[in-house]
């Protein structure tokens, strides 16, 4: 399928080395030099100019265009560069990256009567992962698949959860409707098998229903115990997180250093306590008593700012601290520091685009840890070499597991003796280099590879 991918800022750039490998992309970018830098790293057509201009989305439509997909910082262009693609072919799908909250309530919305088809807002999308990563006990990242109703979270064992550590998962009280996927310990993956164990400073991707993810979170603490935050940063996805906060009646404090920023803050949040202040002062932070807060979010739109933020309240002993980036390199950096969760802007874009302009050929995929795993669901066609046996039968590749079967209403965690039957909906974990393999299994073709 050709798609066109007006903007080839970080967000643009990581979707269009995400569908590249399986989809003809082109990309209209009107800055010479980073056109320059995406025909060197990527296999893409790249147009240099305006992605709003109708003459090139007319060159776009003329080879062969399903899919327009908008990101640029100007949330103008991405909008005209939509309609002005559907008054080119009607049947060209439409995305619109849009940011300012004039225009958009909602995480993701429509706007097909002025044409846009999906119009998908990056800061709310971040503000509710943000707010669901603080509220659970241990997470450290969270995903959902709302249409299979499964949850994706990440923990970290610390030392102190002794309860956890040295214990073969099987005799572990994990949830009857969860499953642990993988174990990332040492810059090595393991997909687990009852024997394992969890060690300290391991982080462990946990998939299941809700109410059984949360349950295992129980085992990393008490969440409503977690009653204090303090935000850095009044930012769009700042205000957002803010307002989710406050309608949860819990004690917020919002530090910005923009003195008009924070008369807007304030009238718009009466309940939270809004500091006009440079967090990047230790000397505000400790004033402050950041740390007494259950978690600190650095959600400024300065990278370097919310590093800072970030080691300065793990050095006053924030439990959580969870800070949001938008240029790729820093992910590694964030890391490396010690920052509990990093929240990738790009990442969180290029997940909700998928999932969005896929969902009528798989149930649901979710891209995680640096585009290298995937979760997907599948439904199993009658020609699939799988269904039908059981799955010790099956040569299945080492770097992905089945974690759950749906079968109606029944929730089955598969094991060797399971036989996969026409119809059930599966939830795969795997590396994406064994997608390849996985279609073979399954008979079908994925959106991404």
């Amino acid at each position: 399928m050709r798609i066109v991918i007006v903007g080839a800022g970080n967000v643009g750039y990581n979707l269009a080395r995400l569908l590249s490998k399986r989809h003809d992309v082109l990309v209209i970018e009107k800055d010479p030099g980073r056109c320059a830098y995406v025909e060197e790293h990527l296999d893409v057509d790249v147009i240099c100019g305006n992605g709003a201009n109708v003459k090139l989305l007319n060159e776009a439509v003329a080879m062969g265009a399903k899919m327009l997909i908008a990101l640029t910082n100007v949330d103008e262009v991405n909008i005209v560069a939509c309609i002005s693609i559907k008054r080119l072919d009607e049947d060209v799908l439409t995305v619109a990256r849009v940011r300012n909250p004039d225009y958009v309530d909602t995480p993701v919305s429509s706007r097909k009567f002025v044409g846009v088809d999906i119009m998908i807002s990056p800061e709310m999308l971040t503000a509710t992962k943000v707010l669901q990563i603080i509220s659970i006990p241990g997470a450290i990242d969270y995903e959902a698949m709302p249409n299979l109703g499964v949850e994706i979270i990440q923990f970290k064992i610390e030392e102190e959860h002794t309860s956890l550590i040295d214990i073969p998962l099987k005799d572990l009280p994990i949830p009857k409707e969860c499953i642990v996927v993988a174990i990332h310990r040492d810059g090595n993956i393991i997909i687990p098998k009852g024997e394992d164990v969890f060690l300290a400073k391991d982080r462990v991707i946990v998939i299941g229903k809700p109410q059984s993810t949360h349950a295992f979170a129980r085992l990393f603490g008490d969440a409503s115990e977690l009653k204090r935050f303090v935000l850095v940063g009044g930012s769009i996805a700042g205000l957002y997180i803010a307002k989710l906060l406050d309608e949860k009646k819990l004690d917020v404090k919002l530090i910005e250093e923009d003195e008009e920023r924070c008369r807007v803050l304030s009238e718009q949040l009466k309940n939270v306590l809004v500091i006009h202040a440079d967090a990047t002062d230790p000397n505000v932070l400790r004033n402050e008593k950041v740390g007494n807060a259950d978690a600190l979010v650095c959600i400024t739109d300065n990278e370097e700012k919310n590093l800072l933020c970030s080691l300065i309240g793990k050095k006053m002993g924030v439990p959580k601290v969870v800070a949001r980036f938008a240029k790729v390199e820093y992910e590694e950096i964030f890391d490396m520091v010690g920052v509990d969760a990093a929240v990738g802007y790009h990442q969180v874009m290029a997940n909700e685009v998928v999932k969005q302009i896929f969902r009528e050929r798989t149930e649901a995929v979710l891209i995680l840890e640096r585009f290298s795993e995937e979760v997907i669901g599948l439904t199993v066609d009658s020609k699939a070499k799988i269904a039908g046996k059981p799955l010790r039968a099956v040569k299945f590749p080492e770097g992905a597991i089945i974690a759950l079967v749906l079968r109606g209403e029944e929730v089955i965690i598969p094991k060797g003796e399971t036989v996969l039957n026409e119809g059930d909906r599966v939830v795969l974990f795997t590396l994406t280099d064994e997608i390849p393999k996985l279609e073979k299994l399954f008979h079908t073709t994925l959106p991404l590879r």
